[in-house]
């Protein structure tokens, strides 16, 4: 895993390697609220923050909540991984953020070298712009 900080944080919520989850429902939804917060505290204020990140992470943890929450209630269909739903969730925080489109679709296919999410990508930041 890499080094630390939103680095790291952004490789595990995005990470499919897992057998197991590594991460509890209520401590997700922490971590979300939390950052949230945080973020919506330090927009209006002068004090130098980017926003790109912050929003990458709530998009992503979110994004993992909706995943963990189909696998626990929808165990009958076939199984998505929540890393999934994590990457996609960033997206849809992103675009809505940014209103970038194809821009973030080309970014975020980069991110992951899997065509496949293509489409599901570019329907997610359609809707979240």
């Amino acid at each position: 895993m890499g080094g630390g900080g939103a680095e790291t944080v952004i490789e595990l919520l995005l990470s499919r390697n897992y057998e197991t989850e590594p991460f509890g429902y209520s401590a997700l939804a922490l971590f979300f609220a939390t950052n949230f917060l945080l973020t919506l505290s330090f927009v209006g204020t002068a004090a130098p923050y980017g926003l790109f990140v912050p929003h990458f992470v709530q998009g992503a943890a979110f994004g993992r909540i909706v995943g963990i929450a189909m696998l626990r209630n929808f165990p009958h269909t076939e199984p998505t991984h929540p890393g999934t739903y994590a990457l996609l969730g960033a997206g849809a925080f992103l675009g809505g953020f940014t209103r970038m489109t194809i821009a973030l679709t080309v970014i975020f296919v980069e991110i992951t070298s899997d065509t496949s999410m293509l489409l599901p990508l570019m329907i997610v930041l359609t809707v979240a712009r």
